[in-house]
């Protein structure tokens, strides 16, 4: 991040290769001429961000600007080093953030808050009256794509409304808007869209009935009974399995994968090289539950590459894309923060202390485990164990992981 609307060299060079892409200058320019967001001059510009995101449904890369405002109410005789000290030791009242698509200036998300009281502002709880802000807020910037959508009325007192996408009477829930309105002044306080510009959508012609999608889901007993906490309470229900993906396609009737291929379901091998090993029962145990490698041996004294424990990991549930489609599995952990980009390496063995680091991301505990300077272990070992994973090591520890 960089202070006062500059890029780094680095941005900036980024920013020249997309052809015709806006400057901080004029996106703010541009955010600050939409008069009806809750956004003033007491707003401060602090920082931007210029991002790069190769879209999965396209592979294609769209460049993101993002801007952070900081709110000054009161900056009168104050100099421009002034309100960047204030912005700097975290004096303001408030904040706004707002990104933008770098080559149309397309307004793709906003959010502002005001922390400071406002005691004078009238709260209106006409419902229908804000609404129709916000529906006309979509109408003026977003004329062409408001037509396709459809608003659910989620009765939020908080005043978000959200409107998706519907095509053929079918709705499209990955492309939508929520737009917040701030009931005491009136304004867009919230705002996000999301939207597959080059999207094609499948015509209806020839689908299943609904009846036939139902038997195709629960075919096979997916029904399993399972004690759930549900608001402090334990209750008994009923759960589709965890194991496999819940879509039907509707044209052929097939179960299919989240990423739309044919789902197959892989049969526990019965491997024939670890009798006597001392893994053997936990190598079973694991095959028992579906976390098994295919193929006849399991090379229990070999060690495992890194894709192929990430196919084990696959298998505990969370992602059900094609396991034996290796560039889009590494999408996924990436996308999920299991792995950085520059930790792929699918073919080299993989460390006992990465196997863990590994585990306990892709079961959501990274974040935690990352906190510095709470965790202790009493391993032997301690001494030479990263640093930075001394947190997963004692979280493994603590869950009786290791």
């Amino acid at each position: 991040e960089k202070s006062m609307g500059s890029l780094t060299p680095g941005e900036q060079k980024e920013v020249d290769e997309v052809a015709n892409a806006i400057q901080p200058a004029e996106a703010e320019k541009m955010l600050r001429s939409i008069a009806e967001l809750d956004f003033d001059e007491t707003y401060k510009l602090s920082s931007t961000h210029l991002s790069q995101v190769e879209m999965p449904q396209n592979k294609k890369t769209v460049y993101y600007l993002s801007l952070y405002f900081t709110k000054l109410d009161n900056t009168e005789g104050l100099s421009d080093e002034d309100i960047k000290q204030k912005i700097a030791i975290g004096e303001g009242n408030g904040y706004a953030n707002a990104t933008l698509n770098a080559k149309t200036g397309e307004l793709l998300s906003f959010s502002s808050n005001n922390w400071a009281e406002q005691k004078t502002a009238k709260k209106t709880s006409d419902r229908a009256a804000i609404k129709k802000f916000a529906d006309d807020f979509i109408a003026k910037y977003q004329p062409e794509k408001s037509k396709s959508v459809k608003f659910i009325d989620n009765d939020n007192v908080n005043f978000m409304f959200q409107y998706y996408r519907t095509e053929n009477g079918i709705f499209f829930y990955d492309n939508s808007f929520n737009v917040g309105v701030d009931a005491e002044s009136g304004k867009i306080r919230e705002y996000y869209i999301s939207w597959f510009d080059d999207a094609v959508l499948p015509s209806t012609q020839g689908v299943i009935t609904t009846q036939k999608a139902h038997e195709k889901l629960f075919e096979g007993g997916e029904l399993k009974l399972e004690y759930v906490l549900r608001d402090n309470k334990v209750v008994l229900g009923y759960k589709l399995s965890d194991q496999k993906p819940g879509l039907i396609d509707a044209l052929s009737g097939e179960r299919i994968d989240y990423s739309g291929n044919p789902y197959f379901e892989s049969k526990a091998p019965s491997y024939t090289d670890i009798k006597g090993h001392f893994a053997e029962n936990a190598i079973k145990t694991l095959s028992s539950v579906g976390v098994f490698l295919d193929g006849a041996v399991f090379n229990p004294d070999i060690s495992i590459t890194q894709a192929d424990y990430f196919k084990l990991l696959s298998k505990l549930g969370r992602y059900y894309g094609n396991k034996d489609d290796i560039e889009g599995l590494y999408e996924f952990l990436i996308q999920n923060e299991v792995l950085d980009k520059s930790e792929k390496n699918p073919d080299v063995a993989i460390t006992r202390e990465n196997s863990i680091k590994y585990l306990l991301r892709y079961l959501g505990y990274k974040k935690f485990a990352e906190i510095k300077g709470i965790f202790k272990t009493d391993f032997k070992d301690v001494a030479d164990i990263d640093e930075a994973l001394i947190g997963y090591a004692a979280i493994a520890k603590g869950i009786g992981i290791v």
